[in-house]
């Protein structure tokens, strides 16, 4: 379906069809269908724009890039099984209001606080100063889009120096100065960028993933959650 947001939509569009069946009405026509996307984006990737997106990128994660290592209570596979399992965390309403608060100060959004947290717990691990995380982001950020069902969702690479005598505040900002720029680059495929780095794959390691880097609902989906 093509990630949370289709999800949503889906879940919106399943509601409104039964709407529709107990009062008929026209249906707004959407501009622009997910053939018409796959045509535009083919063709935006041999746009001069995109080498200035992949300029970022093979800036950002050029050098030695890292692997944590990660301390575990036994030894690591030689190729990932992928049978693993997730654990869900309630935060409480008290703490979510003071994360969202801390945001609010330094004008960041609250997955930039959760990912600077995260990215301190990484740190604090794996003793690396420089820290990766994997994260999907919704990459629909054209107003035809909003209302689309279909795949979209690209991964983006945050790199991050974290030092031991950094105060959380620095991390936040070292965090959001990252996510930014990031949002300004999201279009090139990450697959593209690892074939353009010639990245190496390592099959015992994945990048993390903490969480959307903050997909904003379609508006008619009128969620709201303080899961995290």
């Amino acid at each position: 379906m093509g990630g949370r947001w289709a999800s949503s939509l889906a879940s919106w569009s399943s509601c409104t069809a039964r709407s529709w069946r107990a009062s008929p009405r026209p249906c707004r026509k959407l501009e622009l269908q997910y053939a018409d996307y796959s045509e535009w984006h083919r063709e935006w990737l041999l746009e001069p724009a995109l080498q200035k997106q992949a300029d970022y990128w093979r800036e950002r994660l050029s050098g030695t890039l890292p692997v944590m290592q990660l301390p575990t209570d036994r030894p690591r596979r030689a190729q990932q099984t992928y049978r693993g399992a997730t654990t869900a965390c309630l935060l409480p309403a008290s703490l979510m209001r003071e994360l969202k608060a801390r945001a609010q100060e330094e004008g960041a959004t609250l997955f930039m606080v959760l990912l600077a947290a995260f990215d301190v717990l990484v740190h604090r691990y794996s003793g690396s100063e420089d820290v990766i995380v994997g994260t999907p982001i919704a990459n629909r950020n054209r107003a035809e889009l909003e209302g689309m069902i279909g795949f979209f969702v690209n991964t983006l690479a945050l790199r991050v120096g974290v030092h031991g005598d950094d105060s959380l505040r620095e991390v936040l900002r070292a965090v959001r100065s990252t996510t930014l720029a990031a949002y300004d680059n999201q279009d090139v495929p990450f697959d593209r960028i690892v074939e353009q780095l010639k990245l190496p794959r390592e099959a015992r390691h994945v990048a993390g993933v903490p969480g959307d880097a903050d997909p904003p609902e379609p508006a008619h989906a009128g969620a709201s959650s303080s899961r995290a």
